[in-house]
């Protein structure tokens, strides 16, 4: 290695005022590799901004990380995908990237449930039975008004003239079903 393949640079404004550096400014190149600091930031253009150098990017262990381009077109990076916030129960696979495909959510943050299929068949039955059974109830009242001074309804007797056990049977447990569901 000698001293001519050794590259400093540093990073310098001349407007400070409108300009600031965050972090590290200074670094170098050796032994055909660079170590290049985070100093991503808003930057006015100026003229003969390029200066040319032939820089070799290793891969990476892509098991561990992912190797792409990131910040722009022209660095490919190692880096750890890193999601904010969380992707619950799903897979960052970029930054701020999640795969739901295994789980039953969905969204950008595997956050949101699957919107349901209604079943239009089951919802129309549904509303006929009730529509049905509303329309037998008012006509149960209308008719118990009509007929309110009918000894049948007065009394809140039904007399049978042919009784036979089965009848019995089942206007005993017609009897016992009502008490129970009215005093329980």
């Amino acid at each position: 290695m000698a001293i001519e393949d050794l590259i400093l640079f540093k990073l310098e404004m001349n407007d400070t005022l409108n300009t600031k550096i965050i972090g590290q400014a200074t670094n170098y190149c050796m032994d055909y590799s660079c170590i290049l600091p985070n100093f991503r930031r808003k930057y006015s253009k100026f003229e003969n901004n390029t200066f040319p150098i032939n820089i070799n990017i290793r891969k990476c262990d892509e098991s561990l990380y992912k190797f792409q381009f990131r910040d722009d077109n022209q660095f490919e990076s190692c880096y750890i995908p890193h999601c904010q916030p969380s992707c619950n129960k799903g897979i960052c696979i970029s930054d701020n990237l999640c795969d739901c495909s295994n789980t039953y959510l969905t969204g950008k943050n595997c956050n949101e449930y699957l919107k349901l299929e209604r079943n239009y068949t089951l919802d129309m039955s549904i509303k006929i039975i009730s529509f049905l059974l509303v329309l037998i109830s008012m006509i149960s009242i209308v008719t118990l008004y009509i007929y309110k001074n009918n000894y049948i309804i007065k009394g809140a007797v039904i007399r049978l003239r042919d009784k036979n056990f089965g009848i019995c049977i089942s206007m005993n447990i017609t009897r016992n079903l009502v008490k129970y569901f009215l005093f329980s």
